[in-house]
C-alpha cells in the first residue's frame, strides 16, 4: 500500500516567493495550505511574503459572533448583511432549517439557533463559502485518521501530509460531528497555534519586492 508522505514546500535559492492571501474556503485544505505556508516563511523570513485577504481577516468574526453572548441575542436582533440584499437574515435561515425537518412545525425556532446552524448561516448568507462548512469536515477527517487525533502536535506543524488517494475513500465522516467542526473553526482562528492564526501573525497588508509593491 502506499504510505502517507510528509514534505515542505522549499524556495529556490535567489528568489521571492508572495502569497496572495485567501488562504481558505477552496476546498478540504485549509488547515493543511496555512501550516504549509507559515513553515515555508518561517524557514526563509526575507524572502517569503505572506499577504492577508478578506478571506482570511474575516474569520476573527468567529471569535465574537459565536461566543455565549451573541449566541444569547434575540434573533430579531440580527439583520441580513449590508452589502448583499439578497441575502437571508439569520431569522429566515433557520425558519429554511426547521421546514426542512418534517413534523417539527411548532418548535420554537431557538431550538434550531445552535453554534453550527449559525456558522453555516455565516459561511453561506455573508461569507461567500456555502462549501466550507463540509469541507472542514472532510480535513478534520483527513488529519485524524493521519494523525490519530485532531488537533494534531504543534511537533508536526512544519510539514504537510499527502494521504494516498486509495485511502481517501474510508474516511469516517460521519464520526466528525456538527460541533467537531465548529471546535475545529474555532480553534484554527482564536488558539495561538491555530493555523489562520498563525497564517495572519505572518502576513501583511502588503510587500515590497524590489520595485513592486505586491497587495490582494
Amino acid at each position: 500500500d502506499e504510505e502517507i508522505k510528509f514534505r515542505q514546500l522549499v524556495l529556490r535559492p535567489n528568489t521571492y516567493f508572495v502569497y496572495g492571501g485567501d488562504s481558505v474556503d477552496k476546498g478540504p485544505g485549509d488547515i493543511r495550505l496555512c501550516r504549509a505556508l507559515v513553515s515555508l516563511k518561517q524557514r526563509y523570513p526575507d524572502r517569503v511574503h505572506l499577504l492577508v485577504g478578506n478571506r482570511d481577516l474575516n474569520k476573527l468574526r468567529f471569535r465574537s459572533e459565536l461566543s455565549d453572548f451573541d449566541m444569547a441575542r434575540p434573533l430579531e436582533e440580527i439583520g441580513k448583511p449590508f452589502w448583499d440584499r439578497n441575502a437571508k437574515s439569520l431569522k429566515e435561515h433557520l425558519e429554511q432549517v426547521r421546514d426542512n425537518h418534517v413534523g417539527v412545525e411548532d418548535v420554537p425556532l431557538e431550538r434550531f439557533n445552535t453554534k453550527a446552524e449559525r456558522l453555516r448561516y455565516m459561511l453561506k448568507h455573508t461569507l461567500g463559502c456555502p462549501d466550507t462548512f463540509e469541507f472542514r469536515r472532510n480535513e478534520v477527517a483527513v488529519l485524524r485518521k493521519i494523525y490519530g487525533h485532531y488537533p494534531y502536535s504543534v511537533d508536526h506543524h512544519a510539514t504537510t501530509p499527502f494521504l494516498p488517494e486509495n485511502q481517501y475513500y474510508d474516511l469516517l465522516l460521519n464520526e466528525v460531528t456538527d460541533d467537531n467542526v465548529v471546535e475545529s473553526f474555532e480553534y484554527e482562528i482564536n488558539h495561538p497555534q491555530g493555523s489562520l492564526r498563525q497564517y495572519l501573525k505572518y502576513a501583511s497588508i502588503a510587500a515590497i519586492v524590489g520595485n513592486t509593491i505586491f497587495v490582494h
